[in-house]
């Protein structure tokens, strides 16, 4: 477990929980996981000190991702196309103009979120 005041992204899907510390995301910048076998990607703004959580499910395949040229953009490496970190907008590339959907995952003291889910899974790297 984590200490009770570490800043946590809690994620429910259907059924399943997943918290995902903060810090982790923050140093890693980005992070691909699956949370009720729904692909999701975590992602780190570093100009707004905030993380966004995206399906990463578009058009009927799954996007894997690294990090762009620029801190605020992201690469598929499926189609090469250039990602908002932000938006999770295509921004160039094949898929431009597309959007993945956003998860809009709050940012919660652990012991608030263990609290209401005690049977949260938590990430391990």
């Amino acid at each position: 477990r984590w200490p009770a005041n570490a800043l946590v992204l809690g994620i429910m899907i259907g059924d399943q929980e997943k918290a995902f510390p903060f810090e982790v995301v923050r140093e890693l910048g980005l992070l691909e996981d699956e949370v009720n076998s729904i692909p999701i990607l975590l992602v780190y703004n570093p100009a707004l000190n905030t993380v966004s959580v995206f399906d990463r499910r578009l058009g009927g395949q799954t996007l894997d991702f690294e990090k762009g040229s620029e801190d605020s953009t992201l690469v598929d490496l499926q189609t090469q196309s250039s990602w908002s970190i932000s938006s999770g907008e295509a921004i160039a590339g094949e898929l431009l103009g597309q959007k993945l959907r956003n998860l809009n995952v709050p940012l919660v003291f652990w012991f608030a979120w263990s609290d209401i889910h005690p049977n949260t899974a938590l990430f391990s790297e």
